[in-house]
């Protein structure tokens, strides 16, 4: 019952012709579409909101006003659901989990799809001047990081909405400390985004959409350093990838050879996060005693069962310390001398396991 309402969203996510498709029509066929979406009103007065760049030509205009569609008609399709009097008690419980956790594999799909496309982008920048012009990669990233702070902007207001319901679920994985809750902490607004001026994109008449100024760009402009999202990337709403960050190295096993649980190990490192020890880019944040406390919770996890025993690839058994090289570079970090046994004695050990309980 929960798949049907995003079905329109996983036109997006798991049709990889759909950006294509629509890559191919005018920019007169763009403008008449744009013209014909209907955002409509949300259910209830929105309390979240994120900052976004304008966008730069009509691919992105029509999909942003059609992701700002979708989300409008999946918080009425939500709200009915769980306000149905055909439902009691543990069965709407059950459902808001439900949603969540599909929200939650949709916003992983998008972090995953976004990780490959700026791969992608960082290729071209090697061959490309810095002044380059805007590429079907460009498109592509902008859309889908406007539908990633989308599907965040929902899974907020769901908490905000109903957090009776949450607080109810407070014991169950995907809605608990060590689940969505925590990972999309609210933060309720209600500033009014201000207005960006630019020049109006040829052959396009004004389109008028809430909080969405009327702008746009020829074809021939140039690309800009991306700016993603301020909230989106803030701790609060960091989003693990289930998958390298970095590329390919000599020595260093694959993340899906690695990882025993990617959903468990995302949850971790979001919680990395948040606590400090590493950054939205996962990057290592080097502050005193930061080494050698992250080198005794890599014994954890190992302890913790976090890591498969044999690499699928190759065969080979995997060693500590071929978990510690995968998490060293994984983190931009080299705790070689921290990740000795000696470096962590019982007591502090002890403190480690009471302090960090959110890892089992």
């Amino acid at each position: 019952m929960t798949l049907k309402i995003f079905s329109a969203i996983d036109t997006f996510l798991y049709n990889g012709k759909a950006l294509a498709d629509m890559a191919r029509l005018s920019d007169g066929e763009l403008v008449r579409l744009i013209d014909e979406i209907v955002v409509g009103d949300p259910p209830f007065e929105l309390l979240h909101s994120f900052t976004s760049k304008p966008p730069f030509n009509n691919l992105t205009r029509y999909h942003r006003k059609l992701i700002d569609q979708f989300k409008n008609q999946i918080l009425h399709d939500i709200l009915r659901m769980l306000t149905s009097k055909l439902l009691h008690g543990s069965r709407i419980e059950k459902l808001f989990e439900d949603i969540m956790e599909e929200l939650y594999t949709r916003l992983q799909r998008t972090k995953e799809i976004i990780h490959s496309l700026d791969q992608n982008i960082s290729r071209e920048k090697d061959h490309e001047p810095l002044d380059r012009p805007v590429t079907m990669v460009d498109t592509e990233r902008y859309i889908y990081d406007y539908l990633r702070s989308t599907l965040i902007q929902i899974l907020s207001e769901m908490h905000t909405h109903f957090r009776d319901i949450a607080s109810r679920r407070q014991n169950l994985g995907v809605d608990s400390l060590t689940g969505l809750v925590g990972i999309y902490k609210p933060q309720v607004t209600n500033d009014v985004q201000p207005a960006i001026e630019s020049a109006a994109m040829p052959g396009m008449g004004t389109v008028a959409e809430s909080g969405v100024p009327s702008d746009g760009a020829s074809g021939h402009d140039k690309a800009k350093p991306y700016d993603t999202c301020t909230e989106a990337d803030s701790p609060a709403f960091f989003v693990a990838v289930r998958d390298d960050v970095r590329p390919p190295r000599k020595g260093i096993v694959k993340y899906l050879d690695m990882i025993r649980d990617p959903r468990h190990f995302g949850w971790i490192e979001e919680h990395f996060v948040r606590v400090g020890f590493i950054d939205a880019n996962y990057r290592f944040c080097d502050r005193h005693g930061h080494k050698k406390l992250f080198a005794g919770i890599y014994h954890l996890m190992i302890e913790m069962n976090c890591f498969k025993a044999v690499d699928d690839s190759t065969g080979k058994r995997i060693r500590p310390v071929d978990v510690r090289r995968f998490l060293d570079y994984r983190y931009g970090v080299s705790l070689e001398k921290q990740f000795q046994p000696s470096s962590l004695g019982a007591d502090e050990r002890a403190e480690l396991l009471r302090s960090f309980d959110w890892l089992h």
